[in-house]
Parts: structure tokens; sequence; C-alpha cells
């Protein structure tokens, strides 16, 4: 049963290593658990703290805790008993996964065993108390760590012991009530513009003084133990300090190096910021950029921008993100800090290679010589832990005016509408609304495919221009034939646009509908989706039986393949121009009624231009028939 090797994934491990096999079942106390690359050992099975580090890419620890005085506390037995179910992962009959997964599965069951500590049990005898299954059910209301926790319970009896059997699990799935309030939340458009528009102002005024600053920096990496007055004098010389005094807290009367670095990590982190909203990779998966990661390319005659990465989630899993054209300076003022950083670490690492060669982390630790976290050579090759975006906004906190972070009761309203199941507790009319990476990847997809939230037109031109290259890629799959790109985002891009797909049917039953053959023809229309809750019609979308597109009149309903009319430049078929019915998928829009007239008027004056009875004066009269059609049905139903 243990014959198979380590089961982690990583380039380091070799059969020579002293963890490459379990030697003995059960685990003896000097067994090793986890080796460096050179295979010292790092960790041994007695340990409190196994030390994953090696085999990541970010600093990696698990502590069982023997020696906490609060927080999940757990008895010495049970801690015994935790650490041969993870033996039983590293060496057992299990695939190989990454030491994020192990460490991620041992952070799901700590509560288990910490409650079972708290009230004297074994959790090999967890199957015979169920009078604390309810307390346990409570630390597992998240939907991932409900499920996450369900799989790991059913082991096999290959370790020794079992958690709960077939009968135990069924009793136990009873208290397990899955919340899912915790549904990742919509940022509203109104504050998503605002902090996107900082984080772009930011950007575009560090690249207004980028060679002030790298003249500035060089100076002070040269002359880094001189006085505060040359300090200020370079500042000043450069044109730097105007930008020190509006992104940050700094006083020119305690002037120092240290000022620069400061405002460096802070147009790091926007910069980062910046591509998550207009990327939708993970946070984890920013930071794994390196220098060197953005491209474009020209495809179907349109140019197309692309950051080439790796996914947190597989080994060596090489990956692409399709990104808006304005990453592109973000990813300039990441590649301007990195050259600083990297220059430093240089010398202090006697790395020979130039930056195109080594291709460094573009979101670069401090290695300046004035920085009180040089570190280690690993550094390099190690990411520092994800700092959360609302913690990151607080320590730099003049890159936003928290007052514009209110949530007003129109963002409430919105963000209900596309989040269902918002915790209403931490989103309140009045409160500041609070920030996770995890939302901007969400937000970001919803804009893309419902831009019209979006008012503000420099966005809404990227919102729009990044949509249309994800629907090229992600909804035709023509992304397999070219690319690696991240299939999850295609997941949450497809997840979003059936969302989007569902609201917009949903909206169909409203009053501001109409069809031009009257309310017989939009009852026909709306009653294969009236009598459905929100998840039929979710489930309608993902089959293809749930059609819906927007057009300038209104709305197409046609089902099967797209019409090839479009809607949008040619309404003729819509309406039938001056001679024929209007199409039956058609719905109109009493709201786009002034829209409509305002291009009546300007048909009118197309016409005007054009010569009598040419090809565009007939395909003018024939658009200005349909235009006047849908604002009659409309004003007839006023």
């Amino acid at each position: 049963m243990f014959l198979k090797s380590i089961n982690i994934i990583s380039d380091i491990i070799t059969p020579a290593m002293p963890n490459y096999t379990l030697d003995n079942w059960l685990p003896l106390d000097n067994t090793p658990i986890t080796c460096d690359k050179e295979g010292n050992v790092i960790s041994v099975f007695s340990d409190d703290i196994w030390d994953f580090t090696p085999y990541c890419i970010k600093p990696m620890k698990f502590n069982f805790g023997s020696n906490q005085t609060k927080g999940y506390i757990i008895d010495k037995d049970n801690i015994q008993l935790f650490k041969i179910i993870v033996a039983y992962w590293l060496w057992g009959a299990s695939p190989k996964v990454s030491a994020i997964t192990i460490v991620n599965r041992c952070t799901i069951l700590k509560p288990l065993f910490y409650v079972c500590s708290k009230h004297n049990i074994l959790i090999s005898e967890l199957r015979n108390h169920e009078e604390i299954y309810e307390e346990i059910a409570a630390q597992y209301k998240g939907k991932r760590r409900a499920i996450g926790l369900q799989e790991l319970v059913s082991l096999s009896k290959d370790i020794g012991f079992t958690i709960l059997d077939e009968d135990s699990l069924r009793k136990f799935s009873k208290y397990l009530v899955v919340n899912d309030s915790n549904q990742t939340p919509y940022i509203p458009p109104r504050i998503w513009a605002y902090q996107l528009e900082r984080l772009e102002n930011c950007i575009d005024d560090f690249l207004s003084i980028s060679d002030g600053v790298v003249s500035v920096f060089n100076c002070f990496v040269d002359n880094h133990n001189k006085t505060r007055n040359f300090i200020n004098e370079k500042f000043n010389k450069y044109n730097v300090t105007g930008m020190l005094q509006k992104w940050t807290d700094f006083d020119s009367n305690t002037a120092k190096a240290p000022n620069l670095s400061k405002y460096l990590s802070m147009v790091s982190f926007v910069s980062i910021a910046y591509i998550v909203n207009f990327s939708l990779m993970r946070i984890s998966e920013a930071y794994l950029l390196r220098y060197g990661c953005f491209s474009k390319t020209i495809i179907d005659g349109q140019e197309i921008c692309l950051i080439h990465g790796i996914t947190s989630k597989t080994e060596k899993g090489e990956a692409s993100w399709v990104v808006s054209p304005s990453v592109e300076k973000a990813v300039r003022a990441l590649e301007i800090i990195c050259e600083l950083r990297f220059s430093c670490a240089k010398e202090l690492f006697g790395i020979l290679q130039d930056i195109n060669d080594y291709k460094p982390y573009l979101h670069s630790p401090v290695f300046e010589p004035w920085g009180s976290g040089r570190g280690k050579n690993e550094r390099l090759e190690q990411i520092r832990s994800t700092i959360g975006y609302a913690n990151q906004i607080g320590t730099f906190d003049k890159i936003f005016e928290q007052e514009e972070f209110q949530i007003t009761q129109a963002d409430f309203n919105i963000a209900c509408k596309m989040t269902p199941n918002l915790d209403i507790e931490i989103y309140q009319v009045g409160k500041v609304w609070h920030f996770a990476w995890h939302q901007l990847r969400r937000t970001g997809a919803v804009n893309m495919l419902a831009s019209g939230l979006i008012t503000e037109q420099s966005l809404q031109y990227q919102l729009k221009h990044a949509n249309t290259i994800m629907s090229l890629y992600y909804a035709n799959n023509y992304y397999k034939l070219k690319f690696k790109l991240d299939d999850a985002v295609g997941q949450i891009y497809l997840e979003e646009w059936h969302q989007n797909n569902v609201r917009k049917n949903m909206e169909l039953d409203s009053p501001k509908f109409i069809s031009p053959h009257g309310h017989k023809r939009k009852a026909q229309i709306i009653s294969a989706i009236s009598e459905k809750d929100h998840t039929q019609l979710l489930r309608m979308s993902e089959q293809g039986n749930l059609n819906y597109r927007e057009t300038f009149l209104g709305g197409c309903t046609k089902t099967g393949a797209p019409c090839p009319y479009g809607g949008i430049s040619n309404i003729v078929q819509c309406m039938g121009g001056s001679n024929s019915l209007a199409c039956d998928a058609v719905l109109l829009d009493k709201k786009k009624v002034n829209t409509m007239l305002k291009l009546e008027q300007s048909y009118l004056e197309k016409i005007k231009k054009l010569e009598k009875e040419s090809i565009s004066t007939v395909f003018q009269t024939e658009q200005l028939a349909s235009i006047r059609k849908a604002i009659y049905v409309i004003q007839s139903n006023e």
C-alpha cells in the first residue's frame, strides 16, 4: 500500500531523497517528512510544525499546534492521529497533489480535531459521539469547506482507523447546513469604477515621472548613507517630492531613502491590482508573473494583448490570459520597479544573468541596500504570502478616499441583485465596502458581459473590448487551438455569461418589453421561462435552450443559430422594413424610444444627402421604415 513515492508535485523530489518512500507504517518519530533540494531533512514526523516551503514558491508551513495557547488547540493524542492522516495523504493510495493542497486539507481538518479535543474525544471515536456533530458542523458553514470536510473524513481504513463510517457520515450530514452567504460579492459599478480610476491615476502618475524615479533610485544606491538634505535635494531635483506627497505620507522633514521604497511597493501593488481587474486571474497567479510576460499578437485582423504566466493549480502549468490593452501600462510600471530592484539583487547575490535572461518575478521584494527586508538568495524565487486587498488598501491609505467606498442605497440594490445571497451583515448602506481579491475576478467577468452597468465611457470601451476578445476565445473554444489560456478564467467567464443570460431573460417579463405582434406573442415568448426559478433557467442556459441577445431596438429571442443580421447596425429584418412583418422573435424596449427617435432623424438626414434610388438610399429608407414601425408600436402601447 505504501510502495508509492511521496505524493507531492515538485521538481526537487528524486529517488535519492530520504523522504522519497515510507519505510514504516506507522511512521516513526524520526521519519523524514520534508526535505530541501539538497536532500537535507527539514521536518520529521515528531515536529510540531511541518515545513513544506521547499516544494512551494512561497513559505508554506502547517502547525499542528501542540504548544498553542489560543485558537484551535488540539491534544497530543489527536495530533498523533492527525499526523497519521497527513502521512497517508503523502504516501498512501492517492494521486499526487501540490504541497499547497496538502496544507489546505490540513487547515480544513484542524477545526474538527479541535472540537474533538475540546470534549476529550479521540478523532478515531468520533463516529460514536453524535452529541458533538452539531458543534463540528458549526465550524463548516462555507460551502467549499463543508464539501472538503465530507471528502476528507471518508478516509480509507488503510490508516488504521476510521473517522466517520457510512452511517455516522449520514448522521453528521444532517447537521451540516451549508450557508451560501459567502458567494463572491459583486462590487457595485460606482465603487468598482472609482477604485479602477484611482489605480490607473496612480500608474499614470508614476510613469510620468519614471525617469526621475530611476535617477533618484540609482543616486541613492550609490549614496545610500547620505544626509536628509541630500535626499530631499534629489527628490526635488527629479520632481519626485510631489508624487510622494500625493500618494504616500511623505514628510520632507523626515525624508529618508525608504520613503522611495514604500512608494515603489505601493505602485507595484496598484499595478498588480489593475492587472487582476482586467485579466480575471487569481491574485496568486498575478504574483507569479515574470519579467517579459506581456505580448501582443494579431488574430483574425484584431490585435490581442496577452499576459503569460503559470497557474497555481498545476505543475509547471503554463497559462495565458487575454487582457485589455490598458493593462500594458500596469505591466510597464511593474517592469520599471523590477529592473531597479533586480539591479540591487544582482549585486547582493552575485547574479551574472541580465534581467531578460533571468526573468524575475514582476512583483519584486525590496532589495535596496537601505531596505531592512533584504533576504537570502531564495527570496528571488519565493513569492511573499498574499496580503488581502482590504489590508493593502489600509496600508497604502492615500490611494483611495474611504468616503467613496461607502455603500449607497443604489450600490446596495445592485449588489443584492447580482449577488442574491449577499451577506447583509457585512455589506450595509452607509458602511464601507469590504474588498477581497476574488471579488475583482467575478466583478470583472460580470462587467465585461454587462458593460452597460458601467457609465464611464473609457471603462465601457475597455470592458467591451475585453468582452469581445473573451468571447472570441472562451465562448467559442477558439483558445484551445491557439494558446494555453487559463481554463479557470474560461469557466468563470462562461458561468457569468449564463448568469447574465438568465438575468436578461427574467427581465423580459417586465412591462417595458413589448412584442410588435401583441400581448399574446409576448406571452408565448416568455411562457418557457415564466414558471421557472433561477436554477432551472441557469440549467436551460447551460443546455443552450435559453436565448436572448440585446439589440438596438430591445432584444432578440431567436432560438437556434444566432441571427445573421445582428439587430444593431441592420434592423430591417427585425421590423420588416416597409413591406414585411416584424420578426416574431423581436421584443421592443420602451426605454429605448428616445434613442430610436434620434436615429429616425439621423436616417432622414442621411437620405437627403444620398442619390435617389441608389442602393444606399434604398437600404436607409428600409431602416427608416423599420425604426418608425418600432416607434409606432411603442407609442401605441403607452
